[in-house]
């Protein structure tokens, strides 16, 4: 059985639904299963295979509870699915990171910054490549 070392799950997608009024449960479940589930799954398919390793989930600033508490992002167009399922996925990484079976593992919820990307959003100042070196320097 191959040993993993790194394991970093960098999938998602921004979502419609700013306002309360523009919600969907359905765009509410489709982003909690690739932000949050996606990530679960895949540790939960290869835990045998994960002794000592690094496990990385690519958060956003979006999904930072304590960012909106300050008011960071009051007035934007931000899709309620995509926040709440990154901070799902923030919990999850919390979770592991005590899970005794785990244990020995690094477990890491990693910000690659504001990045130029189809789902970015106008403030974006990093190209998709520089956001993945800073990763990688951050691991």
């Amino acid at each position: 059985v191959a040993r993993v070392d790194q394991l970093i799950k960098n999938a998602g997608c921004g979502s419609a639904g700013a306002r309360l009024s523009q919600i969907k449960v359905s765009a509410m479940t489709e982003q909690f299963k690739l932000h949050y589930g996606a990530a679960l799954v895949l540790i939960q398919t290869l835990r045998d295979r994960l002794s000592n390793a690094e496990i990385v989930n690519i958060t956003s600033r979006l999904g930072l509870m304590v960012q909106h508490q300050r008011g960071d992002f009051a007035g934007g167009n931000f899709g309620y699915a995509y926040r709440i399922a990154k901070a799902a996925q923030n919990m999850l990484s919390l979770c592991l990171s005590d899970d005794p079976e785990l244990a020995g593992c690094r477990v890491l919820s990693i910000n690659p910054g504001l990045l130029q990307t189809a789902s970015g959003l106008s403030d974006a100042v990093y190209s998709a490549e520089e956001g993945a070196r800073a990763v990688l320097a951050t691991i």
